[in-house]
């Protein structure tokens, strides 16, 4: 049976009202003097702790078969588990199991781990799970969340219904929780917990500074650590324990080029962006994307530019007509997404430019969250983005997550719960099937989940610059990106 335990240093009023644990009366004074109790539904299993540097000084987290209840009170006695914010949370039936006992349920003390390509491998594994819940910034008079809480809850409920999914699949995890406060200092007392010391895998932080720390941890201790949401690239070198999920724009714009280079030639495509310094290097990745498709490096392979410039306010000085095809259909490539009314205009005219010109234009991940633009430029130019999430609600996997989600939590998941239930199921059994230095052969492992693909691949800044095939692992990235055409007024794969 899978092992799960719950380390609960997060705000347990954020988790009783969004994630729906209970009923609106959940939270509850206690009565018998034992501290505020909040009513949660189970969690099965007890902790396997990996006590990677079987240091005897450092407190063991309580361990429990089944939790019905989670009690939150001041530090008795022994250090807490975690006490980011002074609160240790425990288990108010702890008594059930001997956590005195140095050896229970340890697996390097119980197993022997089996040594496989230099991955050993467990009966059990420790994920450490960093999330700014922010739950300092909940208001508790009016029980309203904090806006910006909601991405750690929503990808915190997805993982919940994907551990047991892997209870039944035999998969046995140990889960400890974490609330980063999105502090930087918060961060760096996480690092330094036992839960995180003994951890197998890491998953999260969000923002990019914390994400940093993690990742200079992470080498450091050689422990595999997963950033769920920056796409950032270079933040940390030569560090093959860097696994990032989401896909950099370098890899926006490779998946772009080879869609478009599949379909047109170089001669079709237009790359267009405003004369802004930050646009005009986006377009060197479009570049270089189509060299390596025509296997050489030659001017004559690049595409067109527009760089467009004038009013920015108006836009009116946009002409594409240079730019036209008589004979061929149009690419227009356009990486901008910070001015939605550049975007706008720039569309208005190349709509126009349709009535006499065959045109198809691509953009980028932002533009399906615009809401000032006409859908039926989309659909006239039969607008392509690229992005790194695709939900098809009329998968049969799709719905049963939704209606589980929503049996569970009583509201509807998002993008990023579908993200937490595939994240933690994808990397988990990767620790079960290839161990805890599992990332090594990763890139053999591509997978469809219910958001996306997970395809990852080593990424090397030495390999691109030099071309040679000895090289040093900078990060493993999810390159995967899906490439959408809006058509019948709604996104939806590209043929």
């Amino acid at each position: 049976m899978t092992k799960l335990k719950r380390y609960i240093p997060i705000g347990l009023f954020l988790l009783t009202i969004i994630l729906g644990f209970s009923s609106c009366d959940a939270f509850k004074k206690a009565q018998n003097g034992s501290g505020d109790r909040v009513e949660l539904d189970p969690i099965t299993g007890k902790p396997i702790k990996k006590n990677k540097k079987n240091n005897q000084n450092d407190s063991k987290p309580v361990t429990f078969q089944r939790v019905d209840t989670i009690q939150w009170t001041k530090p008795i006695g022994e250090a807490s588990p975690i006490s980011s914010d002074g609160i240790s949370y425990t288990n108010g039936n702890s008594t059930t199991n001997n956590t005195d006992d140095p050896n229970t349920d340890d697996p390097s003390t119980n197993v022997d781990p089996i040594d496989i390509g230099n991955s050993p491998q467990y009966d059990a594994y420790n994920v450490a799970v960093l999330l700014p819940f922010m739950t300092d910034r909940f208001n508790i008079e009016s029980g309203k969340v904090y806006e910006r809480s909601k991405i750690a809850l929503q990808l915190y409920g997805g993982m919940k219904l994907a551990a047991k999914e892997l209870e039944n699949e035999g998969v046995n995890l140990s889960l400890d929780v974490m609330d980063t406060r999105a502090s930087e200092s918060t961060v760096i007392s996480l690092l330094e917990s036992s839960a995180v010391q003994n951890a197998h895998l890491i998953i999260g932080p969000v923002r990019k500074n914390n994400v940093v720390r993690a990742a200079t941890f992470a080498k450091k201790e050689k422990t595999p650590f997963v950033s769920p949401l920056s796409p950032s690239m270079g933040l940390s070198d030569e560090n093959p324990y860097y696994l990032q999920l989401s896909p950099s724009l370098k890899s926006h714009c490779e998946a772009i080029t080879r869609h478009i280079r599949e379909r047109y030639e170089t001669e079709q495509v237009v790359l267009v962006c405003r004369d802004k310094s930050a646009e005009k290097k986006r377009l060197q990745y479009f570049h270089d994307a189509n060299f390596l498709i025509e296997g050489k490096v030659n001017n004559d392979l690049r595409f067109r530019e527009y760089i467009i410039t004038g009013d920015e306010t108006t836009f009116n000085d946009i002409d594409v007509t240079n730019y036209l095809s008589l004979d061929k259909k149009t690419v227009f490539v356009v990486p901008s997404w910070s001015s939605e009314s550049f975007v706008n205009a720039f569309l208005r005219v190349v709509r126009i430019a349709k009535t006499t010109h065959d045109v198809v234009v691509y953009g980028m991940p932002q533009w399906m969250k615009y809401n000032r633009i006409s859908y039926d430029y989309y659909e006239d130019l039969e607008v392509h983005v690229s992005s790194d999430t695709y939900i098809d609600l009329r998968d049969n996997n799709v719905k049963n997550f939704r209606r589980s989600y929503f049996d569970t939590y009583g509201e509807l998941p998002d993008e990023n719960a579908y993200l937490g239930y595939d994240m933690l199921k994808y990397f988990a059994l990767q620790l079960k099937d290839n161990g805890s230095q599992f990332q090594r052969t990763i890139d053999q492992s591509p997978q469809q989940m219910l958001h996306t693909k997970f395809s990852f691949e080593p990424i090397s800044t030495q390999k691109q610059t030099t071309g040679t095939e000895d090289f040093t692992i900078d990060q493993y990235e999810n390159t995967h990106v899906n490439i959408l055409k809006y058509k019948n007024y709604f996104f939806q794969p590209a043929n």
